[in-house]
């Protein structure tokens, strides 16, 4: 937990390993992300820095261990200003398994699942 501290403190920015392919055919985009001290995981801040997302819809989803978003949707809004945002989905960390449910129920609200 120090070790995230001190990077979400440092804006520490990691290389990704792996890039999408084809980004700009997507139109609407999944960002999930555990919840570090109130926001985004610093490889996710770098995904999201390293693409443009002009035009694009981002759907965000977090695990958390009660802080449920934080402050990461508007820290993902900071580093995304062009893109529009879907609601999301924050499942508290003990409860991933069970959430099945409440997955379903939230992507019929977005219209993203029959």
């Amino acid at each position: 937990m120090e070790q995230d501290k001190k990077e979400i403190n440092t804006n520490h920015r990691p290389a990704l390993k792996n890039d999408v392919q084809d980004f700009d055919k997507y139109d609407i985009i999944f960002v999930g992300s555990p919840n570090w001290w109130s926001t985004i995981a610093p490889p996710v801040a770098t995904f999201l820095e390293r693409h443009d997302f002009s035009g694009k819809t981002i759907v965000p989803f977090m695990t958390h261990g009660g802080g449920r978003f934080g402050h990461s949707i508007s820290d993902m809004k900071k580093l995304c200003p062009d893109a529009s945002f879907s609601e999301g989905l924050a499942i508290r960390d003990g409860y991933v398994n069970d959430n099945r449910q409440d997955v379903v129920k939230w992507l019929q609200t977005l219209k993203l699942l029959k």
